[in-house]
């Protein structure tokens, strides 16, 4: 006879039973903790990245408001408009830039609140007229720009 009986398992082994299943739990948990990590990272760096943001520097708009007064260009004056000038408008402005000489210059930051700033505008004339002026030229954050929404006057001058 040979050892183990044939037929039969070895002594000190059961029978074969199947393994009980695992459990899923940990892994479930695992990953709607991992879930709730990055959604929270994502909404964390969103705002860290737009809070604070301020619109930027408002001088290089109104100097490009002063470079179209002195030199007669009333696409540049109307590009720093927040809405397009009528046709008429215009002609008036190059006329009244041509015969009074209107002359702008320098511009200086005046006070600047979140998303609106006022520009004062050095504006001078031929000599023998009225002697140097300041404007205000008021601007508003509108549109990922800056632009002047007020209404300039018949001189092309902010009112």
């Amino acid at each position: 006879m040979s050892y183990p009986p044939p037929q039969q398992q070895p002594y000190g082994y059961g029978p074969r039973y199947p393994q009980p299943r695992k459990s899923k739990t940990g892994l479930i948990v695992g990953l709607a903790i991992g879930g709730v990590v990055l959604v929270g990272g994502g909404v964390t760096a969103a705002v860290l990245l737009t809070a604070g943001s301020e619109p930027p520097d408002p001088l290089p708009v109104a100097q490009q408001f002063s470079d179209g007064v002195t030199k007669r260009d009333p696409n540049l004056v109307a590009s720093v408009l927040c809405d397009p000038p009528s046709q008429s408008e215009v002609g008036q402005w190059v006329r009244s830039w041509n015969e009074d000489g209107i002359v702008a210059g320098a511009v200086e930051l005046h006070s600047k609140r979140d998303e609106s700033a006022g520009v004062l505008v050095n504006v001078s004339q031929r000599a023998g007229t009225a002697r140097d002026r300041k404007y205000m030229l008021t601007l508003v954050w509108k549109e990922d720009r800056w632009c002047h929404d007020g209404m300039l006057s018949a001189t092309g001058l902010p009112t």
